[in-house]
Protein backbone atom coordinates (compact mmCIF):
# COMPACT_ATOMS: atom_id res chain seq x y z
CA UNK A 1 0.00 0.00 0.00
CA UNK A 2 2.58 2.35 0.77
CA UNK A 3 4.65 1.93 -2.33
CA UNK A 4 1.36 2.11 -4.28
CA UNK A 5 0.93 5.50 -2.65
CA UNK A 6 4.27 6.89 -3.17
CA UNK A 7 3.85 5.81 -6.99
CA UNK A 8 0.72 7.82 -7.18
CA UNK A 9 2.58 10.83 -5.80
CA UNK A 10 5.04 10.13 -8.29
CA UNK A 11 2.72 10.47 -11.42
CA UNK A 12 1.07 13.12 -9.82
CA UNK A 13 4.13 15.18 -9.66
CA UNK A 14 5.01 14.19 -13.41
CA UNK A 15 1.25 15.73 -14.90
CA UNK A 16 2.26 18.73 -12.52
CA UNK A 17 5.32 19.45 -14.17
CA UNK A 18 4.22 18.30 -17.66
CA UNK A 19 1.43 20.86 -17.15
CA UNK A 20 3.11 23.44 -16.33
CA UNK A 21 6.36 22.98 -18.68
CA UNK A 22 3.55 22.48 -21.78
CA UNK A 23 1.78 25.97 -20.34
CA UNK A 24 5.36 27.74 -20.13
CA UNK A 25 5.97 26.60 -23.73
CA UNK A 26 2.72 28.64 -25.07
CA UNK A 27 3.51 31.10 -23.19
CA UNK A 28 6.79 31.41 -24.42
CA UNK A 29 5.47 30.70 -28.43
CA UNK A 30 2.57 33.74 -27.97
CA UNK A 31 5.17 36.05 -26.74
CA UNK A 32 7.61 35.00 -29.56
CA UNK A 33 4.38 35.93 -31.96
CA UNK A 34 3.06 38.84 -29.90
CA UNK A 35 0.06 37.72 -29.13
CA UNK A 36 -0.47 39.40 -25.60
CA UNK A 37 -3.84 38.16 -24.95
CA UNK A 38 -3.07 34.33 -24.97
CA UNK A 39 0.28 34.95 -23.35
CA UNK A 40 -1.94 36.81 -20.68
CA UNK A 41 -4.46 33.46 -20.12
CA UNK A 42 -1.51 31.71 -20.16
CA UNK A 43 0.18 33.04 -17.76
CA UNK A 44 -2.66 33.62 -15.44
CA UNK A 45 -3.88 29.63 -15.76
CA UNK A 46 -0.10 28.77 -15.11
CA UNK A 47 -0.26 30.50 -12.03
CA UNK A 48 -3.54 29.45 -11.08
CA UNK A 49 -2.79 25.89 -11.29
CA UNK A 50 0.96 26.23 -9.85
CA UNK A 51 -0.97 27.69 -6.67
CA UNK A 52 -4.09 25.25 -6.72
CA UNK A 53 -2.11 22.33 -7.09
CA UNK A 54 0.50 23.09 -4.45
CA UNK A 55 1.47 19.39 -4.72
CA UNK A 56 -1.35 18.25 -3.37
CA UNK A 57 -1.50 20.34 0.02
CA UNK A 58 -4.59 21.73 1.65
CA UNK A 59 -3.56 24.44 3.52
CA UNK A 60 -2.15 27.63 1.76
CA UNK A 61 -1.47 31.21 3.39
CA UNK A 62 -4.15 33.87 2.92
CA UNK A 63 -1.83 35.73 0.11
CA UNK A 64 -1.75 32.62 -1.87
CA UNK A 65 -5.49 32.37 -1.33
CA UNK A 66 -5.75 35.96 -2.50
CA UNK A 67 -3.54 35.28 -5.60
CA UNK A 68 -5.50 32.05 -6.66
CA UNK A 69 -8.45 34.74 -6.39
CA UNK A 70 -6.97 36.98 -8.83
CA UNK A 71 -5.68 34.52 -11.08
CA UNK A 72 -9.02 33.24 -11.40
CA UNK A 73 -10.66 36.47 -11.77
CA UNK A 74 -8.56 37.52 -14.24
CA UNK A 75 -8.75 34.63 -16.33
CA UNK A 76 -12.86 35.08 -15.95
CA UNK A 77 -11.99 38.61 -16.78
CA UNK A 78 -10.59 38.12 -20.45
CA UNK A 79 -13.56 35.78 -21.13
CA UNK A 80 -16.03 38.32 -20.07
CA UNK A 81 -13.90 41.83 -22.07
CA UNK A 82 -12.67 42.98 -18.71
CA UNK A 83 -15.86 44.17 -18.04
CA UNK A 84 -16.03 42.64 -14.47
CA UNK A 85 -14.69 45.09 -12.04
CA UNK A 86 -13.30 43.34 -8.89
CA UNK A 87 -11.31 43.90 -5.45
CA UNK A 88 -9.55 41.23 -3.42
CA UNK A 89 -8.98 43.22 0.18
CA UNK A 90 -7.07 41.46 2.91
CA UNK A 91 -6.51 42.67 6.68
CA UNK A 92 -2.91 43.95 7.36
CA UNK A 93 -0.95 40.78 9.15
CA UNK A 94 -3.45 38.33 7.95
CA UNK A 95 -1.21 37.32 5.12
CA UNK A 96 0.81 34.55 6.44
CA UNK A 97 -1.58 32.86 8.23
CA UNK A 98 -2.63 29.73 7.11
CA UNK A 99 -5.63 28.34 5.79
CA UNK A 100 -7.71 25.70 3.87
CA UNK A 101 -7.52 26.18 0.33
CA UNK A 102 -10.75 25.11 -1.16
CA UNK A 103 -13.39 27.55 0.67
CA UNK A 104 -12.39 30.25 -1.46
CA UNK A 105 -12.46 30.23 -5.26
CA UNK A 106 -15.82 28.50 -5.40
CA UNK A 107 -17.34 31.40 -3.77
CA UNK A 108 -16.13 33.71 -6.26
CA UNK A 109 -17.44 31.40 -8.87
CA UNK A 110 -20.66 30.76 -7.73
CA UNK A 111 -20.68 35.00 -8.25
CA UNK A 112 -19.68 35.09 -11.36
CA UNK A 113 -21.78 31.94 -12.81
CA UNK A 114 -25.30 33.16 -11.02
CA UNK A 115 -24.78 36.75 -10.24
CA UNK A 116 -22.68 38.37 -12.71
CA UNK A 117 -22.54 36.34 -15.87
CA UNK A 118 -25.99 37.08 -16.89
CA UNK A 119 -25.07 41.07 -16.79
CA UNK A 120 -22.36 40.42 -18.95
CA UNK A 121 -20.64 42.59 -16.65
CA UNK A 122 -20.31 43.72 -12.84
CA UNK A 123 -18.82 43.80 -9.88
CA UNK A 124 -17.50 41.46 -7.57
CA UNK A 125 -15.50 42.41 -4.15
CA UNK A 126 -13.74 40.12 -1.77
CA UNK A 127 -12.22 40.78 2.03
CA UNK A 128 -10.71 38.12 3.63
CA UNK A 129 -10.96 40.21 7.99
CA UNK A 130 -9.95 38.77 11.19
CA UNK A 131 -12.57 37.38 13.55
CA UNK A 132 -12.18 37.38 17.03
CA UNK A 133 -9.43 34.84 17.92
CA UNK A 134 -7.95 33.07 15.47
CA UNK A 135 -10.49 32.92 13.04
CA UNK A 136 -11.25 34.57 9.59
CA UNK A 137 -13.86 36.04 8.05
CA UNK A 138 -14.54 35.80 4.23
CA UNK A 139 -16.91 37.92 2.59
CA UNK A 140 -17.57 38.26 -1.45
CA UNK A 141 -20.69 40.43 -2.35
CA UNK A 142 -21.64 41.09 -6.52
CA UNK A 143 -23.88 43.50 -8.29
CA UNK A 144 -25.49 40.58 -10.24
CA UNK A 145 -28.73 39.75 -11.10
CA UNK A 146 -29.31 38.87 -7.27
CA UNK A 147 -32.51 36.75 -5.87
CA UNK A 148 -36.16 36.84 -5.26
CA UNK A 149 -37.11 36.29 -1.02
CA UNK A 150 -38.43 32.94 -2.22
CA UNK A 151 -35.16 31.66 -3.88
CA UNK A 152 -33.28 32.86 -1.21
CA UNK A 153 -35.05 30.59 1.11
CA UNK A 154 -34.78 27.50 -0.81
CA UNK A 155 -30.59 28.53 -1.45
CA UNK A 156 -30.28 28.45 2.48
CA UNK A 157 -32.62 25.79 3.22
CA UNK A 158 -30.66 23.53 0.54
CA UNK A 159 -27.27 24.90 2.32
CA UNK A 160 -28.88 23.92 5.71
CA UNK A 161 -29.95 20.41 4.86
CA UNK A 162 -27.69 19.82 1.69
CA UNK A 163 -30.64 19.00 -0.36
CA UNK A 164 -31.29 21.24 -3.22
CA UNK A 165 -35.27 22.11 -3.98
CA UNK A 166 -36.50 22.63 -7.45
CA UNK A 167 -33.09 21.19 -9.03
CA UNK A 168 -31.37 25.06 -8.84
CA UNK A 169 -27.83 24.77 -9.54
CA UNK A 170 -26.40 27.49 -8.26
CA UNK A 171 -27.48 24.94 -4.73
CA UNK A 172 -24.81 22.66 -5.71
CA UNK A 173 -21.96 24.77 -5.40
CA UNK A 174 -22.92 26.02 -2.24
CA UNK A 175 -23.76 23.00 -0.50
CA UNK A 176 -20.28 21.45 -1.58
CA UNK A 177 -19.14 24.51 0.44
CA UNK A 178 -20.64 23.71 3.58
CA UNK A 179 -20.18 19.99 3.30
CA UNK A 180 -16.22 20.52 2.82
CA UNK A 181 -16.53 23.27 6.67
CA UNK A 182 -18.38 20.91 8.16
CA UNK A 183 -15.39 18.05 7.24
CA UNK A 184 -12.99 20.85 8.29
CA UNK A 185 -14.03 22.24 11.12
CA UNK A 186 -17.24 20.24 12.69
CA UNK A 187 -19.64 23.13 13.70
CA UNK A 188 -17.50 25.79 14.32
CA UNK A 189 -17.97 28.04 11.47
CA UNK A 190 -20.62 29.74 9.94
CA UNK A 191 -22.14 30.18 6.38
CA UNK A 192 -24.46 33.28 5.32
CA UNK A 193 -26.31 34.26 2.28
CA UNK A 194 -28.12 37.70 1.66
CA UNK A 195 -29.54 38.81 -1.68
CA UNK A 196 -31.82 40.55 -3.45
CA UNK A 197 -32.92 40.62 -6.48
CA UNK A 198 -31.68 43.44 -8.98
CA UNK A 199 -29.47 44.32 -6.34
CA UNK A 200 -26.95 41.65 -5.87
CA UNK A 201 -24.89 38.98 -3.84
CA UNK A 202 -23.53 38.45 -0.51
CA UNK A 203 -21.57 35.44 0.82
CA UNK A 204 -19.92 35.64 4.07
CA UNK A 205 -18.06 31.97 5.77
CA UNK A 206 -16.32 32.78 9.30
CA UNK A 207 -14.28 29.41 9.80
CA UNK A 208 -10.77 28.14 11.94
CA UNK A 209 -7.47 29.82 10.82
CA UNK A 210 -5.17 27.25 10.62
CA UNK A 211 -4.55 23.51 10.84
CA UNK A 212 -5.95 23.71 14.55
CA UNK A 213 -9.64 23.42 14.00
CA UNK A 214 -9.21 20.81 10.42
CA UNK A 215 -6.76 18.41 12.56
CA UNK A 216 -8.64 18.78 16.00
CA UNK A 217 -11.97 18.01 13.92
CA UNK A 218 -10.37 15.12 12.08
CA UNK A 219 -8.82 13.67 15.71
CA UNK A 220 -12.39 13.58 17.39
CA UNK A 221 -13.95 12.03 14.11
CA UNK A 222 -11.48 9.44 14.68
CA UNK A 223 -12.45 8.66 17.94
Amino acid sequence: RKNEFELKFIQTQLKEHFIYNTLDSIHWIANQHKVPQISEIIFSLSHFFRLTLNSGKEMVTVSEAKEILSCYLSLINIRMDHMIDFQIDVESGLEDEHVVKYLFQPVVENAFQHGIRARESGRIRVSMTREGNRKIRYLVEDNGIGMTAERLQTVRYAILHHTAQNDYEDCFALINIDRQLKMYFGYDYSFEIESKLGVGTQVTLIFPIGERGAVKYAENDHH
